[in-house]
Parts: structure tokens; sequence; C-alpha cells
């Protein structure tokens, strides 16, 4: 394994003042954290990844399932910005530090089945500097089982919805748990046939329903 695939998340700005919402990821891609094939310098800005796309598309009160026929992504991170906090939505990854596991062409994995030695965040602290969060979504049942690991006390789960509760250790709280679809690319083309089921999942987030 080589020691260069070791990577610290980038210091970005998670957004999390007046955040009703969090969305929750893992760690970027090895290419992001090092700045290279990303859009920008933010959450989601790989070329693989929809995350922007789809949320803009949506932001715009489209109710129709033509996301494909146009490019909606945003283009730098203040707009990325905009939209979280008009939404009233905060963003964080729960890895701080990790090892991209190398993939069969020797290259650093994107997978997150493929993150090694993974050192968290705080996330308990974050979540009680901001009280007013009710609602986490996870862009993966890997970030779910993350959460499950170093932060959850409880976590009650329906596979099917994609709905659930969680309580925090030290946090009397208990959250609203949703599961997104993954905005990665190749997922995001297995629901080409089914876009409007595919959308619904992120609709939630935006109180787009």
């Amino acid at each position: 394994m080589n020691g260069d695939i070791f990577s610290k998340h980038p210091d970005w700005d998670y957004c999390l003042e007046g955040a009703k919402k969090l969305v929750i990821g893992t760690m970027p891609p090895y290419n992001v954290c090092k700045n290279k094939r990303n859009r920008f310098n933010y959450f989601y800005s790989s070329k693989s990844n929809y995350f922007w796309h789809i949320l803009n598309f949506i932001n715009k009160d489209n109710k129709t399932t033509n996301i494909d026929k146009k490019n909606y992504n945003l283009v730098n991170e203040e707009e990325c910005k905009k939209l979280l906090r008009d939404n009233k939505i905060g963003i964080i990854d729960v890895v701080e530090k990790c090892i991209h596991n190398e993939n069969e062409k020797g290259e650093p994995s994107a997978s997150d089945k493929d993150l090694l030695s993974i050192k968290p965040i705080n996330l308990i602290e974050k979540l009680k500097e901001n009280k007013n969060i009710d609602e986490i979504y996870c862009t993966s049942e890997f970030t779910k089982t993350l959460l499950n690991i170093f932060y959850a006390q409880k976590i009650s789960y329906d596979k099917k919805t994609k709905k659930g509760k969680i309580i925090f250790w030290g946090i009397d709280k208990v959250y609203d748990l949703y599961i997104l679809f993954s905005p990665a690319k190749q997922v995001y083309y297995t629901f080409k046939n089914k876009r409007d089921k595919y959308l619904e999942n992120y609709r939630i987030l935006l109180n787009k329903n």
C-alpha cells in the first residue's frame, strides 16, 4: 500500500449556522482532497458526482423529471453555500483522515468501502453547537454505518422507505434520519428509467414534495 494515498479532509465551510437539516457524507475522493480533477474546492465537486446538479434542479421548483435536459450544476463554492443557506441545510463529512485503498488499477479508490484507518470528526460537538438541526440526511448506506459505529446510541431505520430515527451519544434528542440515493454518477444513471423515484428522495431535503 502506498503511503501517498493517505488523505486529510479539506477545511471547508460546513454552513451549519441556522441549519435545520444536516447532509452527512463520508470523505471526498483522493483526487478531490488533493485538488485534482474537481470543478471547484467544495463538497461533491468531483466531475463524477451529481449532487449539486440534483439539488439545483429541484431548488428551481421544477416538478418534472427532465433533469437531464440541461446542465444544472453549480459552478463555484459560493453558489453551493447560497443554496444550502437559503434552504437551512448544513453539510459535513464524518471522516477527518483516512487511507484510500488502491483499486485494481493501482490508483486510490473513490469507493466508500475502500476507506481504511478512518479517524472520525467530532460530530457530536458540532450537533451540540447547532441545536436547530432536527433532520439528518446520509448520502449513502455506508454513511449510516459510520454513524452507527462512531456516534449513534440507537438507530431505527426502514430500508424500504429510507427513513428512520437516530439518537446520538450525549445528546438528549431524537433526530429524523433519511438516506439519500447516492449522487455518484454511476448510481444516478441506474435510475435513468426511475427519475421520479430518485428525485422524490431528494425533494424531501428541499421541502419540494
